[in-house]
């Protein structure tokens, strides 16, 4: 019998079957088919039209349900972890103009009126006096907490505005402040141009602030507050454990007591502290929002340490016989166009850093007569200089066009590449390796992955697994080499690209045209580096 056709259905054994698309968006919740297949169990075409509709419609619900939590996951990815707690713990993103709300309205129950109460009598003071007493602490403590209100306020809006939640202005009676500390970080990144590295690290700066303070109003800001933001730093566990990285402070702090975990050094906590004053600073001379430095000459206390301790964190030179295992380790180990053959072997020679050699364009080694050239410069897009004296050009030493550099050079430029370097990258769905020029990172750096492998397959097969041995090590030793070897201090200022001690006005004239002299003081070096005799200690950076 033939059924009267229905869309969206077949018809099988004289009963209508539903044959709907399955949306794209929730093909994975059928298993990855494309089109739902099921018996209506009916030969009535209503009957059938009913089921197609009840379906699309379903489906039409699962794709918004889909869509909702993509959006989730998008936003809560722009959110610090307990930012994205508050939201999940409201029951989403678009419950926070109630929350607001709900806050605002504390705020204005407070301000209508905060009356004395009554406590018990005392004989020793007059009623009067007591009233007197007890008015200033209700006042006192009602100000305390519409302060901790406001900043909630603060810190529910600024989630508000990442997630594009509209939210209602604030009534006129409640001052809930213009800028707070998320927006001053944000505002004084931009007008200092940070690098995403710096911005990164003020916002985890500004994420342990409003997690131990809220979001207080700037005009608060006390210099106690710094002091106990110090405080909880040196108790903040220092963890690759992303569950404990996502804690809120006071959170983290319990577990690193439990768990006996190492904890903020001194050095890393000067640097929120440095942070925190700089916003301080930048709000009272660039915004107006304050008359005064809340924050004045704080220093952080820090704890003595013996000088050998001390001597751990620093870094060491490599010694000629552990230049010596490095450098044949990586010509045979790794693809002949990649950073990690040559950054050992050119760090080496040169003193180059690590981030300086890995930004290199193809366009930055050039030929000027018959030497080949490095230039060492910010005028690249992604490229980046520690400072003035960084800017530099230097000629490749003959140990380096000995070992294949300049051979390397002629391929990079044949196959028309920007960047000098290569490295392997492995696809994800078919496990293959194949080398590609060197990226950025997320962070704006070019050799940070590189960083941790030249640790994993360098340093640890070798055993150069001391305190103090890194990569950066390169650079302490062709700066003892270059003492060692009686290297004028003027040219090993300009192959180094440091101030090394020099009269600051004088250095910054001349260098570009003393390339031959350059060679032939790095061509004294280079025994110094790959010959024994000992290493001393480089203490410049």
């Amino acid at each position: 019998m033939t059924l009267q056709k229905v869309r969206f259905t077949k018809q099988r054994g004289g009963y209508y079957h539903l044959n709907i698309p399955i949306p794209p968006a929730i093909r994975q919740e059928y298993g990855g088919k494309v089109a739902f297949e099921r018996s209506t169990g009916s030969r009535d075409p209503s009957e059938a039209e009913r089921q197609v509709r009840a379906q699309r419609a379903a489906f039409d619900v699962q794709v918004r349900n889909a869509e909702h939590r993509a959006d989730d996951a998008r936003f809560k990815a722009l959110l610090f972890p307990a930012d994205a707690g508050a939201v999940e713990s409201l029951g989403g993103r678009q419950y926070l103009p109630r929350a607001v709300e709900s806050l605002r309205q504390q705020a204005a129950f407070l301000i209508a009126g905060h009356g004395a109460t009554d406590i018990a009598d005392d004989e020793e003071l007059s009623p009067d006096v007591m009233r007197e007493i007890q008015l200033k602490a209700d006042l006192a403590a009602h100000e305390a907490f519409q302060t901790t209100i406001t900043a909630e306020i603060r810190r529910l809006k600024s989630i508000s505005a990442t997630l594009e939640v509209a939210v209602p202005p604030a009534p006129a009676f409640l001052d809930e402040g213009v800028t707070g500390i998320r927006e001053l970080a944000e505002r004084m990144a931009d007008d200092k141009s940070y690098t995403k590295q710096f911005r990164d690290s003020l916002r985890y700066t500004v994420r342990r602030w409003v997690e131990l303070h809220g979001d207080i109003a700037i005009a608060k800001w006390e210099k106690s507050h710094l002091s106990a933001f110090s405080d909880a730093l040196k108790g903040l566990p220092i963890t690759r454990e992303k569950r404990v990285q996502d804690l809120p402070i006071r959170k983290a702090i319990e577990v690193a007591k439990v768990k006996g975990l190492d904890t903020m050094g001194d050095k890393i906590r000067q640097t929120r502290i440095d942070h925190m004053k700089a916003l301080a600073t930048y709000a009272m001379n660039q915004l107006g929002l304050i008359k005064a430095d809340p924050f004045g000459k704080y220093t952080i206390i820090k704890a003595k340490q013996k000088h050998s301790e001390r001597a751990k964190d620093d870094t060491k030179p490599f010694s000629p016989a552990q230049v010596r295992l490095i450098l044949p380790h990586c010509a045979a180990r790794f693809h002949e166009d990649t950073l990690d053959r040559w950054a050992p072997i050119f760090s080496a020679f040169t003193g180059a850093r690590r981030e300086e050699i890995g930004q290199l364009y193809v366009a930055d080694v050039a030929n000027w007569g018959n030497l080949l050239t490095i230039s060492i410069t910010d005028e690249g897009e992604d490229q980046k200089v520690k400072n003035k004296h960084s800017f530099r050009t230097i000629p490749v030493p003959v140990a380096l066009m000995d070992a294949g550099f300049g051979d390397f050079v002629a391929r990079r430029r044949q196959a028309g590449g920007k960047m000098l370097f290569l490295e392997n990258y492995t696809d994800n769905r078919t496990k293959l390796k194949t080398p590609r020029e060197v990226r950025l990172n997320d962070r704006g750096r070019y050799t940070e992955t590189y960083g941790e492998r030249f640790s994993r397959y360098v340093r640890t097969p070798l055993e150069l697994t001391d305190d103090g041995l890194v990569f950066h090590s390169f650079r302490h030793s062709w700066t003892d080499a270059a003492r060692r070897a009686k290297i004028d201090p003027e040219i090993r200022r300009l192959i180094a690209g440091r101030l090394d001690g020099e009269d600051y006005t004088e250095s910054n004239y001349g260098g570009a045209d003393l390339l031959q002299e350059k060679l032939e003081a790095m061509e004294a070096v280079i025994p110094f580096l790959t010959k024994d005799g000992g290493a001393g200690r480089a203490d410049q950076p």
